[in-house]
């Protein structure tokens, strides 16, 4: 796929087509036009990021608490439920 007036597109693969729009990115399955799409702003683009670069990080050197943490930190909002299922845990700073 090529560049058009609406932005970069590309096909990155497992039947994902992605396109810029000069602001956040959006996701298509299967087709690139796809109506069906999950559009990711810049924030939420950088909390994929980190946790693609988590994920990197070995399951065997990774603990439980380091997942609980992660966890946190991508979905602030549901901080009560991380907190009521792994329990408290100190934040890191």
């Amino acid at each position: 796929m090529a560049s058009d007036e609406n932005g970069i597109k590309d096909y990155i693969g497992d039947g994902v087509y992605v396109e810029y729009d000069g602001f956040g990115i959006w996701l298509h399955a299967n087709e690139p036009d796809s109506e069906k799409a999950v559009y990711l702003e810049p924030d939420v683009l950088a909390a994929l990021n980190r946790f693609a670069q988590r994920c990197a990080k070995s399951k065997e050197t990774r603990t439980v608490d380091e997942d609980a943490q992660l966890l946190r930190e991508l979905y602030p909002m549901h901080k009560d439920a991380f907190d009521s299922r792994f329990g408290t845990l100190p934040r890191r700073q």
